[in-house]
């Protein structure tokens, strides 16, 4: 199972995401650095994760994952997917669960 994200947009779109565990495990590696990435760590935890960002802090997530995708070495296909979906608005809110 992977993490579940759901987006809202500012114009009300929404769209649903799921990250791999794959991924998370790529992102939260000790050698690509994440703990830099101030909003982008409290997802670190990947069965406890339930977290609600929402406006400059869903912004500020974004660009973690953009800042991290320089940084990991595998699963960047996926991570581009969902860094277009994010992308392609201007995000209001991010909800991220886990298992």
């Amino acid at each position: 199972m992977g993490l579940d994200f759901h987006v809202v947009f500012v114009d009300d779109e929404k769209n649903h995401f799921i990250m791999s565990e794959l991924l998370h495990s790529s992102i939260f590696n000790s050698s690509t650095r994440w703990s830099s990435c101030k909003q982008l760590k409290k997802i670190n935890d990947y069965y406890k994760s339930d977290v609600l960002l929402k406006n400059k802090d869903a912004i500020l997530f974004v660009n973690d994952l953009v800042d991290i995708s320089n940084r990991i070495d595998s699963n960047k296909d996926e991570l581009k997917k969902i860094l277009d979906i994010l992308r392609s608005n201007e995000v209001r809110t991010i909800r991220v669960t886990g298992d």
